[in-house]
Order: structure tokens, then C-alpha cells, then sequence
């Protein structure tokens, strides 16, 4: 999944041709070309250990899907912060999160939860106002390019946390069930990512 919704960044540079008119350069193609190879090579990885293909593919549809509404999501706040503000956005966004998925909340988890859940349950939400409100302040100043190098960084951080947490006891994790080759595929697919949104820096440009 870490590895995966990372085509997020891929859509976004192709969104960024086709709304903004941008170029794809021939480093950007041969980054695609890195991704797409790297994330075959963690997908060989993956069904030599899943029990139920079915399953597993259309969980990475839908983790397709959701990368590309998220694209949609950032490309709408772009163009919505130039009249409006980056943290009344995020409210509205929140607000209809919550009237959205309340209907569905199961109350009495709530009522069963340990101090080690509510402790997750509470970072959990501090996480996303900070994340979220901070890429809307970033997507209102900067590049979607340059947020999307940073986002690429995220896989490799998630893959290094599976792999460390679970040996260290916190929260009962389970380490991922990903093998060398997985890990390979992830190292190639975000630089092949990188290539992609990168856009290096000219010096002396009015």
C-alpha cells in the first residue's frame, strides 16, 4: 500500500499537464518508466505471498482510486486557496467528513478501548490537523511538484517503521509481510517517483 499510493505523485505531475499545461520532460519519462518498474517488481514480490488474489487486487484498486481522488482533492485546493483560506478549506473538509462518516461510528469501540488505543486514537487525529493543515498551507505557496518529492519519501519511511516497530513491541504491530524483492521494487519505485516530480532549482531565473 505505502509503495502503491505513491501513483499519486505520478498522477499528479500528468494532471499537471493536462490542467496546468505543463511538459513532461524525458527525465520524467524514464522516471515513469523506473516506477512502473519498480512497482512490478514489489507486485511479484507480494503475490508469491498473498492466499487470495482477488482480494488483493481489488484492494489495490482501490488504493488507485483513492490516490487518484486525492490528486483531485490537492489540485481543488490549489485552485481554491487563491481566494480563500488554507485552514477554512481544511474546515469545510472536516466538516463534511464528519457528517459524512458519523452515521457509520460503532460507539461502543469506544466504550472498550484501552489507554493504548485512545493514545493512538488521539495521535491519530492531532496527526492528521497538523498534516493536512500544513500541505494546505504548502499547496497555497509552493509547486505541487516540489510537495510531491517530499511525499515520495513517505513509502520508505512507512516500509523502515513496519519493519523497525514490530521488533521494538509497540502496539502489538505485525511486520510486513514484504521480502527483498518487495523492498527493492519500493527503493526503485519512489526514485522512479523522484525522477518525476523533481525539477531542479535555476539559479539567476527572474
Amino acid at each position: 500500500m505505502a509503495v502503491l499510493i505513491q501513483t499519486a505523485s505520478v498522477f499528479l505531475v500528468l494532471a499537471g499537464v493536462y490542467v496546468f499545461r505543463e511538459h513532461l520532460t524525458l527525465r520524467q519519462v524514464l522516471g515513469m518508466g523506473v516506477a512502473g518498474s519498480g512497482l512490478f517488481l514489489f507486485f511479484r514480490d507480494q503475490q508469491s505471498r498473498i492466499q487470495e488474489t482477488g482480494n488483493y487486487y481489488y484492494a489495490d484498486f482501490l488504493i488507485v482510486l483513492a490516490a487518484m481522488v486525492w490528486v483531485g482533492y490537492v489540485i481543488s485546493q490549489k485552485f481554491l486557496s487563491r481566494q480563500y483560506g488554507a485552514q477554512s478549506l481544511n474546515l469545510l473538509v472536516y466538516a463534511v467528513a464528519v457528517f459524512t462518516l458519523v452515521g457509520g461510528v460503532e460507539w461502543a469501540d469506544f466504550s472498550s478501548a484501552g489507554l493504548t488505543a485512545w493514545l493512538s486514537l488521539v495521535f491519530c487525529g492531532v496527526n492528521t490537523l497538523l498534516a493536512y493543515g500544513t500541505l494546505a498551507e504548502a499547496v497555497k505557496y509552493i509547486p505541487l511538484a516540489l510537495i510531491s518529492v517530499i511525499i515520495s519519501l513517505n513509502p520508505l519511511i512507512t516500509l523502515l517503521g513496519m519493519k523497525i516497530l514490530p521488533g521494538m513491541g509497540v502496539a502489538g504491530l505485525q511486520p510486513e509481510p514484504v521480502g527483498s524483492l518487495g523492498y527493492w521494487g519500493g527503493v526503485i519505485a519512489v526514485t522512479g517517483v523522484a525522477l518525476v516530480v523533481y525539477r531542479p532549482t535555476r539559479r539567476g531565473a527572474d
